[in-house]
């Protein structure tokens, strides 16, 4: 996939920060996880004032702008799209934790091992694949079953559902 267009300039975001250049660009293709992000270029200097375009993550998203030998540019991003959308562990951290149910009579605890979403149960726990929009689903049911963690305002909603019969729905409140 590839484009012509114009390059940004920096603007004025208010309170005395001033936007690098930068493009947001949603990528999507069926079956995959939407791509959304922000691309930086190199030798802008609100790059290391600006706090999106300075960190970590954003480092391989400051991209070299290369003449193209026709009066114009060249920018090139390399873009890879997962079937399965990982968490940061920092994400993964504020959502671990002990929960209670809404009448007080049930509880869960939510814990991560390599990278993933952990329900606590007496042998050691099942795992969650995140679905993206703060949804994670156990990924060993059948026939259009599901078991579901939804994450929503402060409140961890746990959804279950078999065909032939109404989706089952639990409130839970972070305690710990």
């Amino acid at each position: 996939m590839a484009f012509d267009t114009i390059l940004p300039v920096p603007y004025d975001a208010g309170g005395g920060l001033i936007r690098p250049a930068h493009y947001h660009m949603m990528v999507t293709a069926a079956g995959y996880q939407t791509l959304v992000t922000q691309l930086y270029f190199s030798g802008d200097e609100n790059i290391k004032k600006d706090p999106w375009a300075s960190n970590d993550a954003a480092k391989n998203r400051v991209l070299e702008i290369s003449p193209d030998g026709r009066n114009g540019n060249i920018v090139t991003y390399h873009v890879g799209l997962s079937k399965k959308l990982n968490v940061e562990e920092a994400s993964l951290e504020k959502l671990t934790g002990m929960y209670t149910s809404e009448n007080g009579d049930d509880s869960l605890e939510l814990f991560q091992k390599e990278g993933r979403l952990w329900q606590k149960n007496e042998v050691f726990g099942i795992v969650y694949d995140y679905l993206g929009n703060n949804t994670f689903e156990f990924p060993g049911l059948h026939d259009g079953s599901y078991q579901r963690l939804i994450f929503q305002n402060g409140i961890l909603k746990q959804e279950m559902f078999q065909p032939g019969s109404e989706v089952k729905s639990r409130s839970f409140t972070k305690i710990s």
